[in-house]
């Protein structure tokens, strides 16, 4: 019974190729067995007849076809229970081949996902993320086939009753807890990879911010202009120039952000040095502001010096023009040019009195800026001197001009009321050197109340009279005048009359 034997024998093959080659021997008994049907059959058939026939020892050879075919039978259960045993083998081998090969593969994977290299710089660090989030994509691709067939092929050992289906139960937890640990060192090593990124972007915004306040600072000026216009031109380009700074003011405020959600995470040397590049960043932003304000405040001052200096010449200007309105005048010839010349001068001050407003708002323009420690403090104190040395002086002539015209005006109504005067006597000088007396009472009596009447006449001018016996304000100053000099002239003599010596 060496088939029976061979059958019968559990011998596994120690591995996938040993249990090929049993398969392939199985394959070559179960062909052996098969020619034997067709010798069964005859034997069969030839039993049969001696049974129909009746024939010596039939009932013998009833039985012993009976027993060969059911040796037959279960020769053949055998075969068929020893192929199925040898499968079960041979998947259980390629099972456990796929899932060593994909043990090897997820450990080989670990390498790269375990990797502790943080990456030098900022740009290091993103061409390994580059590289890793590649990786994690094509191992989660190929990963997620290889372990869902690997899980498709020991539950379907697991379902049809594998033999080693415990086995098989245990070789599918095995792998799915390597995959996860595999995803897991992944989520990890990208989470470390994203900090690491952080942390260079960081340092890599502090250099770029700094690299660009440095650039602003060296573009930053320090013509102030020449005139209003350029003041102007300076001014307007300089607020542009604010506009774009608030770029870097906004990357300041982001670096912050980033610096406080950075040292929550960070201790030791590395916090240090976080909070150094922050306050690196932060006082170059503060210088940059400060030479900013400084620069605007400079160009404030110098408009407003301008400004300052433009208001005080168009004010000297026209205080050189009202002098020379004031000295070019023509001498009057009568009161009527004399108060023709008043008038004028009044509308002059009137002028000056408009002006007031523009002196007081250039002078208080120019104390304020001497107020505010103006760079050109020492040119406007000067031109504040001379504009309000300037202004007293064009009030000085005017008011000497006025009093002039008031004592030319007294002088010129006097010489008319003393011609008017003159003229009066001489008209009734003929009659008082009329020989006339009358020829007749009547034409005395005519002459006498003609007198009364001359009386009465003569006695309404004499107010005139008494008024131009008054001296004028001009004689007056020109005895005053006099006076003065005769006292210098006495003071400057000794007792002899020679002149005083001095000591």
């Amino acid at each position: 019974m060496p088939l029976f034997a061979a059958l019968l024998q559990d011998e596994r093959g120690k591995d996938e190729f040993s249990t090929e080659n049993q398969i392939k021997n199985h394959e070559r008994l179960q062909q052996d067995i098969n020619q034997y049907a067709d010798t069964i059959r005859n034997l069969a058939t030839q039993a049969q007849k001696f049974v129909d026939e009746k024939r010596p020892l039939w009932e013998h050879i009833n039985v012993r076809q009976a027993q060969i075919e059911k040796l037959y039978a279960g020769l053949q259960d055998l075969c068929k229970e020893r192929r199925k045993r040898l499968d079960e083998t041979l998947q259980l081998y390629e099972l456990h081949r796929e899932i060593d090969d994909l043990l090897q593969w997820i450990a080989d994977k670990e390498l790269v996902a375990g990797s502790q290299e943080p990456g030098q710089d900022y740009e290091h660090v993103q061409m390994l993320i580059e590289r890793f989030l590649q990786f994690a994509r094509d191992t989660e691709n190929i990963g997620l086939d290889r372990v869902a067939n690997a899980n498709d092929a020991c539950d379907h050992l697991i379902a049809t009753g594998h033999s080693d289906a415990p086995t098989v139960a245990l070789w599918k937890d095995s792998l799915n807890e390597a995959w996860e640990n595999l995803l897991e060192l992944i989520d990890t090593r990208m989470q470390m990879l994203e900090a690491s990124r952080m942390l260079h972007k960081f340092f890599h915004d502090c250099r770029d911010c700094l690299s660009r306040i440095l650039e602003k600072n060296h573009s930053i000026p320090e013509d102030l202009g020449r005139d209003s216009s350029s003041v102007g031109a300076l001014k307007r380009k300089h607020q542009n120039f604010l506009k774009d700074i608030e770029a870097i003011g906004q990357q300041v405020v982001q670096i912050e952000r980033d610096a406080l959600e950075l040292r929550d995470a960070y201790a030791g040397d590395r916090a240090i040095e976080i909070g150094a590049r922050e306050a690196e960043v932060q006082k170059a932003w503060r210088q940059l502001r400060a030479v900013c304000d400084a620069r605007s405040m400079r160009l404030g001052d110098t408009s407003d010096l301008f400004r300052f200096m433009i208001m005080v010449r168009d004010l000297l200007l026209w205080m050189n023009e009202v002098k020379r309105e004031m000295t070019s005048q023509e001498r009057p010839k009568d009161v009527s040019g004399v108060e023709l010349l008043m008038n004028n001068h009044q509308s002059l001050k009137a002028e000056i009195d408009a002006r007031e407003e523009n002196f007081n708002a250039c002078i208080s323009l120019g104390r304020d800026l001497l107020n505010r420690k103006h760079y050109a403090s020492s040119e406007i104190e000067k031109k504040l001197i001379k504009l309000t040395t300037e202004r007293a002086e064009m009030m000085r002539r005017w008011e000497d001009r006025w009093e002039y015209l008031q004592l030319i005006l007294e002088v010129y109504q006097f010489a008319r009321d003393a011609a008017v005067a003159e003229s009066w006597l001489m008209a009734q000088e003929p009659y008082l050197v009329s020989k006339e007396y009358g020829r007749n009472l009547e034409e005395t009596i005519k002459l006498i109340k003609k007198h009364e009447a001359f009386e009465k006449s003569a006695n309404a001018q004499e107010e005139r009279f008494l008024a131009l016996e008054k001296l004028t304000t001009f004689e007056l100053k020109e005895m005053q005048r006099r006076d003065m000099e005769e006292v210098e002239r006495r003071a400057l003599s000794g007792p002899s009359g020679d002149v005083r010596r001095g000591t």
